[in-house]
C-alpha cells in the first residue's frame, strides 16, 4: 500500500518544523522515515572508504565537479547518485569516473 500525505498537511508540518525545530528524537524518527521509503544502495564491496556529497540537484551544480574528484584523487570513493526525475546518469567517482553503478547493490 503506497502512503503518502496531502500536499496542505506536507506543507503545514514544514512550517511547524522551521517555526519551532526537532528535538533529537524527532530528528531520528524524520531521518529513519526517510532513509526507510526508498532503496538503499550497497557499496559495501568498494574497498576503500566512502563519502556522500549529497545534492539538491541542479544542472548548474559545480561544488559536485570539484569535491568529488578531489576526494577520489585521496582514496575515498563517493557514489554519485542522482535524485530522482532530474534525468542525470548516476556516476561513481573513485579514481575516474564511470557510469557502471552494476557493483551497487540495493538491499
Amino acid at each position: 500500500m503506497k502512503r503518502s500525505v496531502p500536499d496542505l498537511a506536507r506543507i503545514d508540518s514544514e512550517w511547524v518544523v522551521i517555526l519551532r525545530g526537532l528535538n533529537r528524537r524527532e530528528q531520528y524518527s524524520v531521518t529513519m522515515a526517510m532513509l526507510e521509503s526508498g532503496s538503499i544502495m550497497d557499496f559495501s564491496d568498494i574497498d576503500a572508504p566512502k563519502a556522500d556529497k549529497h545534492s539538491t540537484g541542479g544542472v548548474g551544480d559545480k561544488t559536485s565537479l570539484i569535491i568529488a574528484p578531489g576526494a577520489a584523487a585521496c582514496g575515498i570513493a563517493v557514489p554519485m547518485v542522482s535524485g530522482r526525475g532530474l534525468g542525470h546518469t548516476p556516476t561513481l567517482s573513485h579514481g575516474t569516473t564511470t557510469t557502471d553503478t552494476s557493483s551497487a547493490r540495493t538491499a
